[in-house]
Protein backbone atom coordinates (compact mmCIF):
# COMPACT_ATOMS: atom_id res chain seq x y z
CA UNK A 1 0.00 0.00 0.00
CA UNK A 2 1.42 3.72 -0.96
CA UNK A 3 1.45 7.04 1.01
CA UNK A 4 -1.86 7.54 2.64
CA UNK A 5 -3.97 10.04 0.90
CA UNK A 6 -4.21 12.10 4.14
CA UNK A 7 -0.37 12.04 4.54
CA UNK A 8 0.02 13.93 0.95
CA UNK A 9 -2.79 16.46 1.73
CA UNK A 10 -1.11 17.44 5.23
CA UNK A 11 2.21 18.10 3.17
CA UNK A 12 0.65 19.72 0.77
CA UNK A 13 -1.73 21.83 3.06
CA UNK A 14 1.58 22.97 5.14
CA UNK A 15 1.99 25.32 2.42
CA UNK A 16 -0.70 26.17 0.49
CA UNK A 17 -4.44 26.49 1.23
CA UNK A 18 -6.17 23.22 0.68
CA UNK A 19 -10.06 22.23 1.36
CA UNK A 20 -11.21 18.86 1.19
CA UNK A 21 -14.10 18.36 -1.39
CA UNK A 22 -16.03 15.86 -3.14
CA UNK A 23 -17.07 12.82 -1.38
CA UNK A 24 -15.23 12.68 1.62
CA UNK A 25 -16.29 16.99 2.51
CA UNK A 26 -19.95 15.80 1.66
CA UNK A 27 -19.94 12.80 3.92
CA UNK A 28 -18.72 14.83 6.60
CA UNK A 29 -21.72 17.12 6.28
CA UNK A 30 -24.22 14.22 6.35
CA UNK A 31 -24.72 13.45 2.41
CA UNK A 32 -24.49 9.56 2.29
CA UNK A 33 -22.67 8.66 -1.12
CA UNK A 34 -20.05 5.87 -1.48
CA UNK A 35 -16.32 7.57 -2.71
CA UNK A 36 -13.58 5.61 -4.36
CA UNK A 37 -10.91 8.36 -4.09
CA UNK A 38 -10.22 11.71 -1.95
CA UNK A 39 -10.64 15.07 -3.80
CA UNK A 40 -9.20 18.74 -2.76
CA UNK A 41 -9.11 21.92 -3.85
CA UNK A 42 -5.89 23.40 -4.19
CA UNK A 43 -6.10 27.33 -4.10
CA UNK A 44 -5.25 28.36 -7.72
CA UNK A 45 -1.97 30.19 -7.31
CA UNK A 46 -0.75 32.80 -8.87
CA UNK A 47 -0.18 31.09 -12.63
CA UNK A 48 -0.96 27.43 -13.55
CA UNK A 49 2.61 26.56 -13.39
CA UNK A 50 3.04 27.77 -9.54
CA UNK A 51 -0.37 25.57 -9.39
CA UNK A 52 1.84 22.87 -10.82
CA UNK A 53 4.62 23.29 -9.07
CA UNK A 54 3.15 23.19 -5.68
CA UNK A 55 1.42 19.56 -7.23
CA UNK A 56 5.08 18.56 -8.91
CA UNK A 57 6.95 19.51 -5.32
CA UNK A 58 4.84 17.80 -2.96
CA UNK A 59 4.64 14.32 -4.84
CA UNK A 60 8.18 14.59 -4.83
CA UNK A 61 8.49 14.11 -1.13
CA UNK A 62 7.16 10.61 -1.53
CA UNK A 63 8.27 7.73 -3.59
CA UNK A 64 6.48 6.07 -6.36
CA UNK A 65 3.90 8.64 -7.28
CA UNK A 66 2.48 10.28 -10.40
CA UNK A 67 0.57 12.74 -11.62
CA UNK A 68 -2.48 12.00 -14.53
CA UNK A 69 -4.72 13.53 -16.21
CA UNK A 70 -8.50 13.15 -18.38
CA UNK A 71 -8.67 11.80 -20.82
CA UNK A 72 -7.57 8.32 -19.53
CA UNK A 73 -5.85 9.34 -16.33
CA UNK A 74 -2.50 9.29 -18.40
CA UNK A 75 0.42 10.51 -17.18
CA UNK A 76 1.98 13.55 -16.82
CA UNK A 77 4.57 15.57 -15.78
CA UNK A 78 6.57 19.00 -16.16
CA UNK A 79 4.30 21.85 -17.91
CA UNK A 80 1.70 19.25 -18.89
CA UNK A 81 0.44 19.07 -15.24
CA UNK A 82 -0.08 23.03 -15.91
CA UNK A 83 -2.04 22.67 -19.16
CA UNK A 84 -3.84 20.13 -17.00
CA UNK A 85 -4.73 22.67 -14.13
CA UNK A 86 -5.86 25.01 -16.89
CA UNK A 87 -7.62 23.13 -19.43
CA UNK A 88 -9.32 20.30 -17.03
CA UNK A 89 -9.21 21.73 -14.03
CA UNK A 90 -7.80 19.07 -12.02
CA UNK A 91 -4.93 16.18 -11.85
CA UNK A 92 -5.06 12.58 -10.14
CA UNK A 93 -2.21 12.01 -7.85
CA UNK A 94 -1.49 7.93 -8.34
CA UNK A 95 0.37 5.68 -6.04
CA UNK A 96 -1.37 6.71 -2.97
CA UNK A 97 -3.52 4.55 -0.71
CA UNK A 98 -6.75 5.78 -2.96
CA UNK A 99 -6.17 7.64 -5.51
CA UNK A 100 -6.31 11.81 -5.18
CA UNK A 101 -7.85 14.25 -7.37
CA UNK A 102 -6.55 18.10 -6.52
CA UNK A 103 -9.03 20.02 -8.29
CA UNK A 104 -8.54 23.66 -9.39
CA UNK A 105 -12.17 24.32 -9.61
CA UNK A 106 -15.20 21.33 -8.92
CA UNK A 107 -17.86 22.83 -11.24
CA UNK A 108 -15.38 22.43 -14.50
CA UNK A 109 -14.78 18.74 -14.27
CA UNK A 110 -18.18 17.85 -15.86
CA UNK A 111 -19.15 15.09 -13.79
CA UNK A 112 -22.56 14.86 -12.07
CA UNK A 113 -21.59 13.79 -8.82
CA UNK A 114 -19.18 16.70 -8.43
CA UNK A 115 -21.72 19.05 -9.74
CA UNK A 116 -24.02 17.20 -7.16
CA UNK A 117 -21.31 17.57 -3.99
CA UNK A 118 -21.17 21.32 -4.82
CA UNK A 119 -25.12 21.85 -4.62
CA UNK A 120 -24.89 19.97 -1.57
CA UNK A 121 -21.78 21.85 -0.19
CA UNK A 122 -23.77 25.32 -0.57
CA UNK A 123 -26.74 23.98 0.68
CA UNK A 124 -24.68 23.16 3.97
CA UNK A 125 -23.09 26.42 3.77
CA UNK A 126 -26.29 28.63 2.87
CA UNK A 127 -28.48 26.84 5.96
CA UNK A 128 -24.95 27.55 8.41
CA UNK A 129 -25.51 31.52 7.42
CA UNK A 130 -29.00 31.75 8.03
CA UNK A 131 -28.04 30.96 11.39
CA UNK A 132 -25.38 32.83 11.78
CA UNK A 133 -25.66 36.41 9.29
CA UNK A 134 -29.16 37.45 11.09
CA UNK A 135 -26.78 38.61 14.02
CA UNK A 136 -23.15 38.27 13.17
CA UNK A 137 -20.72 41.51 13.52
CA UNK A 138 -19.46 43.22 9.98
CA UNK A 139 -16.07 41.45 10.64
CA UNK A 140 -17.61 37.84 10.71
CA UNK A 141 -20.07 38.89 7.68
CA UNK A 142 -17.41 39.75 6.04
CA UNK A 143 -15.06 36.81 6.78
CA UNK A 144 -18.29 34.44 6.02
CA UNK A 145 -18.77 36.60 2.61
CA UNK A 146 -15.09 36.02 2.03
CA UNK A 147 -15.99 32.42 2.05
CA UNK A 148 -19.14 31.99 0.26
CA UNK A 149 -21.48 34.82 -1.31
CA UNK A 150 -24.77 34.90 -3.58
CA UNK A 151 -28.10 36.57 -3.20
CA UNK A 152 -29.76 34.28 -0.57
CA UNK A 153 -26.73 34.81 1.31
CA UNK A 154 -26.99 38.69 1.17
CA UNK A 155 -31.07 38.42 1.61
CA UNK A 156 -30.59 37.15 5.02
CA UNK A 157 -27.62 39.42 5.79
CA UNK A 158 -30.14 42.09 5.13
CA UNK A 159 -32.37 41.11 8.33
CA UNK A 160 -28.86 41.81 10.71
CA UNK A 161 -30.18 44.72 12.65
CA UNK A 162 -26.41 46.35 12.74
CA UNK A 163 -26.43 49.46 9.45
CA UNK A 164 -22.69 48.74 8.55
CA UNK A 165 -23.84 45.12 7.90
CA UNK A 166 -26.65 46.74 6.00
CA UNK A 167 -24.61 48.57 4.17
CA UNK A 168 -22.04 46.49 3.04
CA UNK A 169 -24.38 43.47 2.36
CA UNK A 170 -26.08 46.03 -0.43
CA UNK A 171 -22.28 46.84 -1.73
CA UNK A 172 -22.07 43.19 -2.38
CA UNK A 173 -25.23 42.86 -4.14
CA UNK A 174 -24.56 46.22 -6.27
CA UNK A 175 -21.10 44.67 -6.98
CA UNK A 176 -22.61 41.41 -7.97
CA UNK A 177 -25.43 43.11 -10.00
CA UNK A 178 -22.59 45.51 -11.68
CA UNK A 179 -21.43 41.90 -13.18
CA UNK A 180 -24.62 40.54 -14.45
CA UNK A 181 -26.42 38.89 -11.54
CA UNK A 182 -30.25 39.42 -11.84
CA UNK A 183 -30.63 37.66 -8.76
CA UNK A 184 -29.03 40.84 -6.58
CA UNK A 185 -30.12 42.88 -9.62
CA UNK A 186 -33.76 41.79 -7.67
CA UNK A 187 -32.98 42.23 -4.09
CA UNK A 188 -31.64 45.92 -4.84
CA UNK A 189 -34.83 46.78 -6.47
CA UNK A 190 -36.80 45.21 -4.11
CA UNK A 191 -38.40 42.82 -6.16
CA UNK A 192 -39.75 39.62 -5.91
CA UNK A 193 -37.03 36.85 -6.12
CA UNK A 194 -39.10 33.81 -8.78
CA UNK A 195 -36.47 31.41 -7.89
CA UNK A 196 -35.01 29.99 -4.77
CA UNK A 197 -32.60 26.73 -4.13
CA UNK A 198 -33.65 24.61 -1.20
Amino acid sequence: MGTQAGTFITELAAKHRVIVIGGLAVIAHGYNRPTKDADVWLDPLESPMSWADAVQSTCDLFADLSIHTLPGWRRIEGTDVATAAEEVGMVRVMGLDCPLDIIVTKLNTGRDKDLDDSRHLESVIRQRYRQLLPNASLEAVKQMFDRFLDWEVCDVALSNPDSAVRQYTMDCLRDMAAEGDPFAQALLEEREIPYSNP
